[in-house]
């Protein structure tokens, strides 16, 4: 019975990677697989999607099995044993729904402190002035479920765009695989999804020292050295044609193993060699991987294998060490292909075929493949190699029974195994013992079980590493081994995470730990795909600033790198030194205060009103605060005897009384001073005021005497000012002060009278 508590509906947000993090085995007969860590770190999600992999897009209800698919994730409790082994391999992916996040705002606002004035001979007025509020607002992008792409892209095997801002499913295209007519076998290809799929054709495996497996599966060995046709079109139509460069491999023993192809495609030639490094040449230039030309497209699938494929006429083509394997479409190249790989028609009667066109017994396939040979100017010692052999029987090398017993070997026919074909597994076993008796050679052995798992793998997941120590497989310090993956890394292109491929069989090789992407050269696994304008990779969640704009950041959303612009609204003009910026230096706000004129004063400045001697201004707290003096009432008086204050706001007169007083008064004075005009304002002291003086005639003297007194200075002293210049600059000046008045007598001119 089948239990299924989640509906699949559709998904308001977007739905997850499939993930398939556990499989069935012999010991583990069950399979669980938990929906955590699915969606990007900071989302949820409410809806969970179960089926099996070998019955994609069909409910698990069409199952057998006991398995629940619920929130908590599937789960699929073993049959009875006497029932079925075990459990079918489940995956699952779920509905992600994304957390909203708001606009972030930042306003600045000065504060504004109220002042009161004392009252006493003035008071002071607030007066409004239009100091700017400055508010600063950050605008960036943030992932919903809306869409803002151009064009349809591929994603998750299937066709997808952006219709009226949401993402919509133009097709979904199906991984199901096919049943092939006339005997032949599905091949994989890349559908125009962007994800593998199947599709009827023909596959060629070359391996180890070497040993072939045509097109129709006939099996054979082959251990020259030269360069042979593999494959080539009878007929041609694409101009396509592989070779293999085959060179001695092991030191002291005639055997060789495949070194290179050498491709040759709609004029394009291209040459991929697996003898120390994967090495790429186009036309004569060496070329990085991954590369593109035409609608080739060669990529690195890990780091023990190339894939070149064609798209246009839907064939690929897998490179690894001393490992080859090609697969052609039926629909392009059935009973159209000659060579050492035979006919694509799934009949082995006409693989051991001679350039001629003779067709040779299915045992001769070993002397035919000689006239597949090319001219090589590499290779001059193949101009003599034989050709036009005759048919005998191959010879199989004897082995001593201690040989028999490869441990590596024995792996094909152990628990890793089980579920393959034992007669797809037949030549491989085979062939490796033989490699192993001839060579001794562990590393052949293990390419052996390499290329047995790998024709296995199209059903069924083969973990064979594990049960020997003798073939490892490394990684370099990011990556890690994984025997059985359904989808290729995630990674990074112009700062965005691109999904990867799913596969249509099982994959081995060196991927990236969970959570992780490969960088953009594809050559390292990175937590993100955000780079700076530096090159630096930034984290998830980071935000950085602009260098050369104070007022734009970014933020790692999603490995998505996301821009955000500061706007500063009713910026006020100022100059730097008035001007008080913000954290972020982008926006600010002018200190002090704008007067009546438009200048700008300076905090605890203070100056009078240029049409009012009797108000003055301050600035306090960015506000203008004003000081209006009071005057007690004004005696009348004419100007000249008006005596004003500091301000030339208030006076007094003077007094008509006998008597002399020490008076302030202000001037406004200019000088030259060391050949500069300066000027600046003295406050003064003056003696003013009617001193006694009398007329009487002297009896004694007969005379009339005077008596005269003036109001003067008794005492005074020297000060010094700082006046300023045109120029600018300053200059002191000296002048004197007095500091005390009084009467003086004997002072006036003796004019005598006589009678």
């Amino acid at each position: 019975t089948t239990t299924s508590t989640t509906t699949l509906e559709p998904c308001l947000g977007y739905w997850s990677e499939w993930s398939n993090r556990n499989t069935p085995n012999i010991t583990a007969r069950g399979d669980h697989e938990s929906p955590e860590n699915l969606c990007r770190s900071t989302d949820t999600f409410n809806n969970i999607h179960c089926e099996a992999v070998k019955k994609p897009n069909r409910p698990i209800s069409e199952t057998t099995d006991r398995v629940t698919c619920d929130s908590q994730g599937l789960k699929c409790t073993p049959p009875p044993s006497d029932i079925s082994p075990m459990c079918l391999d489940y995956r699952i992916r779920v509905c992600c729904v994304i957390v909203s996040t708001t606009t972030p705002t930042s306003t600045i606002t000065p504060t504004t402190t109220s002042t009161t004035t004392p009252t006493t001979t003035s008071t002071v007025t607030p007066i409004t002035t239009s100091t700017p509020t400055i508010t600063s607002t950050t605008t960036s992008t943030i992932i919903t479920t809306a869409c803002s792409r151009r064009g349809p892209w591929t994603e998750n095997c299937a066709i997808k765009d952006c219709v009226d801002g949401q993402i919509v499913t133009i097709k979904q295209c199906t991984q199901e695989k096919p049943t092939c007519p006339n005997h032949l076998k599905p091949i994989e290809v890349i559908n125009e999804c962007g994800c593998q799929s199947w599709e009827c054709g023909c596959e060629c495996r070359v391996w180890g020292d070497p040993h072939y497996i045509t097109f129709n599966g006939l099996n054979y060995n082959f251990f020259k050295d030269c360069t042979y046709i593999l494959v080539e079109e009878r007929d041609p139509k694409y101009n396509f044609t592989v070779q293999v460069d085959n060179y001695l491999c092991i030191p002291s023993y005639p055997f060789s193993c495949p070194k290179a192809l050498n491709i040759f495609y709609k004029g394009i030639r291209m040459t991929i060699s697996t003898n120390a490094a994967f090495e790429l040449t186009v036309d004569g230039s060496q070329k990085e991987i991954p590369h593109t030309v035409g609608d080739i497209s060669v990529t690195q699938q890990n780091y023990w294998s190339v894939h070149i494929y064609f798209s246009e006429i839907k064939t690929t083509i897998v490179a690894s060490r001393n490992n080859f394997k090609i697969m052609v479409a039926e629909r392009f190249f059935y009973n159209n292909t000659q060579g050492q790989c035979g006919s694509c028609t799934n009949t082995s009667t006409d693989d051991c075929m001679r350039p001629d066109g003779k067709i040779e017994p299915s045992d001769c396939c070993h002397q035919t493949a000689l006239d597949w040979k090319v001219d090589d100017p590499n290779k001059p010692h193949c101009n003599s190699a034989p050709q036009n052999q005759s048919c005998v029987p191959e010879i199989k090398p004897t082995c001593p029974p201690d040989v028999l017993e490869a441990p590596v070997c024995d792996v094909i026919s152990e628990t890793p195994f089980e579920n393959c074909s034992t007669s797809v597994l037949e030549p491989y076993s085979k062939s490796c013992r033989e490699d192993y008796c001839l060579t001794k050679s562990i590393e052949l052995t293990c390419e052996n079980v390499e290329a047995a798992a790998d024709s296995c793998r199209e059903d069924t997941c083969v973990d064979w590493r594990s049960s020997t120590d003798q073939c490892p497989f490394p990684c370099n310090a990011t990556f890690i081994y994984k025997p059985c993956e359904r989808k290729g890394d995630d990674y990074c292109e112009n700062n965005k995470l691109i999904p990867g491929m799913m596969f249509a069989s099982y994959e081995e090789g060196c991927f990236c730990p969970p959570g992780q992407k490969l960088s953009e050269d594809k050559k390292n696994c990175v937590s993100t795909c955000c780079l700076d304008n530096n090159g630096t990779r930034r984290a998830e969640g980071e935000h950085w600033r602009d260098p050369n704009n104070s007022c734009t950041s970014y933020r790692c959303v999603h490995s998505i790198v996301i821009t955000e612009t500061k706007s500063c609204d009713s910026q006020t003009v100022c100059s730097e030194s008035f001007r008080i910026w913000d954290a972020d230096k982008c926006c600010y706000t002018c200190r002090g205060c704008l007067d009546s004129n438009g200048t700008r004063r300076a905090e605890d400045e203070r100056w009078a009103d240029p049409s009012d001697n009797c108000t003055s201004h301050e600035c306090k707290d960015s506000i203008i605060r004003t000081q209006t003096k009071s005057c007690a009432v004004q005696p009348f008086c004419s100007e000249s005897e008006k005596i004003w204050d500091a301000e030339h706001c208030c006076h007094e007169c003077i007094e008509q009384v006998s008597n002399c007083k020490k008076l302030q008064s202000a001037l406004n004075v200019t000088k030259i001073l060391n050949n500069r005009t300066c000027a600046g304002e003295l406050t003064l002291f003056m003696c003013k005021g009617f001193c006694g003086g009398s007329t009487k005639f002297n009896t004694i003297t007969d005379k009339i005497e005077h008596t005269c007194e003036c109001c003067r200075e008794e005492e005074s002293e020297s000060k010094t000012t700082t006046f300023e210049c045109e120029d600018g600059e300053t200059e002191i000046y000296k002048y004197t002060d007095i500091t005390k008045c009084g009467c003086e007598s004997n002072v006036c001119p003796e004019k005598q009278i006589g009678f």
